[in-house]
């Protein structure tokens, strides 16, 4: 239980204690002020804990691809290409070495796996390697869920 549950939880304790004094020693009309301050009250209290940051689920890390054309003014690139062959491939060995997304990740597994990938790529296609067109962008993603909080860019590898 948080500190703010704890405080709201004593100051309703507190003022319920006070509201009983009003009415034993002050005139009828007086208590219909306090009954609205005490609801007041409980509607901030439930305002406040909604609020509370430990209600969020912790952001796990996850890993994925953004592929672009190079240089930014080129078409977009087509999913026939080479890169996205490459690319699902490269995703499948990192679920091999990462198959349960957590809070802290794994970069060197991750990028292990790719770079030889990659470099296994490069051996069997020599020539690509002089036409370089697009760029597979590694990022490594804070998730909430299967949404992406934020990321950033880990490696990159030239197709």
């Amino acid at each position: 239980m948080s500190y703010l549950n704890v405080f709201l939880v004593a100051a309703c304790a507190l003022l319920s204690w006070l509201r009983r004094q009003l009415l034993l020693s002050l005139p009828r009309s007086l208590p219909r002020v306090t009954v609205l301050f005490v609801s007041l009250l409980m509607a901030m209290s439930s305002v406040l804990t909604s609020c509370d940051n430990s209600d969020e689920p912790a952001l796990k890390v996850d890993y994925f691809f953004s592929i672009s054309s190079n240089p930014p003014e080129y078409a977009p690139v087509p999913k026939s290409e080479m890169v996205y062959k490459v690319t699902k491939v490269m995703m499948d060995s990192i679920r091999k070495v990462y198959p349960k997304i957590n809070t802290e990740g794994n970069d060197a597994a991750v990028l292990l796996v790719c770079g030889n990938v990659y470099h296994r790529y490069l051996q069997e296609h020599p020539d690509a390697a002089k036409y370089f067109f697009c760029q597979a962008k590694l990022n490594r993603g804070d998730m909430r869920g299967t949404v992406v909080v934020s990321y950033r860019t880990i490696s990159c590898f030239n197709f």
